[in-house]
């Protein structure tokens, strides 16, 4: 393999055994990035061959590129059929149900199949298994945000016990209140969550002074089915992706 003028490879030949790890180490310009490309089929050699196992995925170099996505839909993306298959079937089933025609449903069993053969509906676990193997901890991460989220609703309670009379169904509106919030700013999206709050803190501010607190509920439930309505991944989603 020739970079320019220069060669970088020449009658080298290697197999990478399953189940192995394997780093390739050496100073800038030696060609480690030419040789993944290799690998990857991104680029061919100047001559001879590479072969490759029948599923082959790849994670970009770029550690900005998933900043938006889980680390876990990360590793997915490595499957590049899979990961296209299941965007655009969440694509079609964010769209209403009255706008589905029959083609839609006929394409929905196609993708369908191409994630079973993909193995997509095993591909969360399988790609904790994976991070495991790459040193992150799944279940360290996992007890660290359920704790967190744990810690977050002792604090909320504290926050509310001066205001409200202390019983064990003191969160109930709370919590309430919180799923039209998340709903309303988009599965997954902090800023959302953050515009739908002061959204709907300052309806419901408003409309205290005109109805009763009954009332001022049911109005914010119909705020949060019209939205819906006309935006149904909420402020902030994005279509076909659950952040």
């Amino acid at each position: 393999m020739r970079f320019g003028a220069r060669i970088l490879f020449d009658d080298a030949t290697c197999t990478f055994l399953a189940g192995r790890r394997y780093a390739i180490t050496g100073p800038n310009g030696a060609g480690k990035s030419t040789l993944m490309k290799i690998l990857a089929g991104e680029i061919e050699p100047a001559k001879g061959s590479v072969t490759r196992p029948a599923k082959f995925g790849v994670l970009r170099q770029d550690q900005f590129a998933f900043d938006a996505f889980r680390a876990i839909d990360t590793v997915v993306m490595g499957n590049a059929p899979l990961w296209k298959a299941m965007e655009e079937r969440d694509i079609l089933y964010a769209k209403p149900h009255e706008e589905l025609t029959d083609e839609d449903g006929m394409r929905l069993g196609e993708l369908e199949g191409i994630v079973g053969e993909e193995g997509g509906y095993a591909a969360e676990s399988d790609a904790a298994v994976l991070l495991d193997g790459l040193g992150v901890d799944v279940r360290r991460v996992f007890t660290l945000t359920f704790a967190g989220s744990a810690a977050l609703a002792a604090l909320a309670g504290l926050l509310l016990a001066p205001v409200f009379t202390v019983y064990p169904y003191m969160g109930a509106e709370m919590i309430l209140l919180a799923f039209i919030v998340v709903i309303l700013g988009g599965m997954g999206s902090m800023g959302g969550s953050v515009v739908a709050a002061f959204v709907i803190g300052i309806t419901q501010s408003l409309l205290t002074l005109w109805l009763n607190p009954q009332r001022v509920a049911i109005a914010i439930f119909g705020i949060m089915i019209v939205v819906l309505i006309v935006r149904p991944r909420g402020f902030f989603g994005r279509e076909g992706v659950l952040e």
